[in-house]
């Protein structure tokens, strides 16, 4: 079988048809990339803002927005993640669902497909000798529940992944399994796909803010928090805070790191660069430098100069506080 509904938005009522164009595009440099899009119904938008690390100790983030305009239908965003929840043998060995069962089998038992696989499978015999050797856990009988906006998936190639749901702030989460089986066009034909599935859903008409963060297992644990209404994310970790926002409507926030006026951005203070700015249709402000652009523009200041990444014909402008002007400024047209 295949993976039912993709990283998607899905309506519970009317078609499904994914297809649409996209509205905007931006690659930014060593900071961020943007891009938007919507179906040709327009009933659902997407935009995507990616900020990018500069070593390898640079956080990555992946801030995804979904906007809904269809009338009485409730919705549900899917996000299906590789992790060892449910491949705990890794990609060698079969996951905890079984392979050999058809798509429209798996959909109708949507939400129970992993814990039935739990429920059948065979209990662990307790040790011959069992003053020498512990008693072996158990097999849990049902899978995992989701709750809350932060969770974290142990990875299955060396990274794992943080999803923090910014909004809805009180989500309503279904979570399963599913598994293609090996991929016999696959370079490596050995290999089993099992992925867990993250299924938000709430009422119609209501929008969503999804923060994925991969990062190195065992790493400092960020703080991830909503802000601006539910149209940002702030994310604080040591040494390092970064705000992220993606709005419909442009948005108006500020707190001891950054301000915006703007439909979208992106700050980073500390880590490899001591700034970092992205915006989209408005202003951003943080460290004494203010970027402002119609179209989407970035910076980073290394402390010495600053580096303007833009589209050609775009006409950023940057304005510096008194104890930085004077600060070399380098225009690159991506």
């Amino acid at each position: 079988m295949d993976l039912p509904f993709g990283n998607r938005l899905e309506f519970a009522s009317g078609n499904n048809n994914c297809f649409g164009s996209t509205t905007a595009f931006a690659a930014l440099g060593p900071v961020a990339d943007y891009t938007a899009g919507a179906t040709n119904d327009t009933h659902w938008a997407r935009a995507v803002l990616f900020s990018k690390d500069a070593d390898r100790d640079d956080p990555v983030y992946l801030l995804v927005r979904d906007d809904v305009s269809r009338p009485d239908a409730a919705t549900s965003v899917n996000w299906w993640i590789m992790t060892r929840n449910v491949a705990p043998e890794g990609l060698a060995k079969p996951g905890v669902v079984p392979i050999n069962i058809t798509h429209e089998e798996w959909v109708r038992n949507m939400g129970k497909n992993w814990a039935n696989a739990l429920k059948a499978k065979p209990r662990a015999p307790a040790p011959e000798n069992p003053d020498d050797a512990p008693t072996p856990p158990a097999a849990p009988e049902t899978m995992p529940v989701l709750t809350g906006q932060r969770h974290h998936f142990p990875g299955m190639c060396g990274v794992d992944v943080d999803l923090f749901i910014a909004a809805p702030a009180d989500p309503h989460i279904l979570t399963d399994a599913a598994s293609t089986g090996k991929i016999p066009y696959c370079q490596a034909p050995g290999l089993y796909e099992t992925q867990q599935l993250v299924r938000i859903s709430q009422p119609a008409g209501k929008p969503y803010l999804t923060l994925i963060t991969p990062r190195w297992p065992d790493s400092a644990r960020p703080t991830y928090r909503t802000i601006a209404d539910g149209a940002g994310v702030a994310v604080s970790s040591p040494g390092r805070e970064d705000r992220l926002f993606l709005g419909a409507d442009p948005i108006t926030y500020n707190d001891a790191v950054v301000q915006i006026a703007a439909r979208g951005g992106f700050a980073r203070k500390g880590g490899a660069l001591p700034l970092r700015l992205m915006v989209l249709d408005g202003a951003i402000t943080a460290g004494g430098i203010t970027l402002a652009a119609k179209e989407p523009a970035a910076l980073v200041y290394d402390g010495k100069a600053i580096t303007l990444y833009c589209a050609k014909g775009v006409e950023p402008d940057v304005t510096l506080a008194p104890a930085l002007r004077g600060t070399k400024i380098t225009r690159v047209e991506e």
